[in-house]
């Protein structure tokens, strides 16, 4: 799977994908705001490599890594979260009903 998923990160479709989901966040880590060490993050993995864009959220590299951390703190409690459940709504936020209704700015 590891092997797959790195391929896939590489592949022409992730690259417009994420530039696509860059673009929605403006450029701005969704939690603060930052635009310094951005990643686009998948909120679920329900879908991998069939992604739809409310799967994925960018996220600055310490936002990123905290929520990672507390995601892994979870998991050893035995306790099944997603990503999705400790980002906050921002006004930038699309909901996923309204992502094929609103352009990209």
């Amino acid at each position: 799977m590891k092997e797959k998923y790195k391929v896939y990160l590489r592949s022409p479709k992730w690259k417009k994908l994420r530039e696509k989901v860059l673009e929605r966040d403006e450029h701005q880590c969704r939690t603060c705001a930052s635009s310094d060490e951005l990643h686009v993050c998948h909120r679920t993995f329900e879908r991998i490599y069939h992604e739809k864009l409310s799967d994925l959220i960018t996220l600055c590299r310490p936002c990123h890594d905290a929520i990672k951390c507390a995601v892994e703190r979870r998991k050893n409690t035995e306790v099944k979260i997603e990503l999705k459940n400790y980002v906050r709504t921002t006004p930038r936020y699309i909901p996923p009903a309204h992502e094929e209704k609103m352009p990209l700015r």
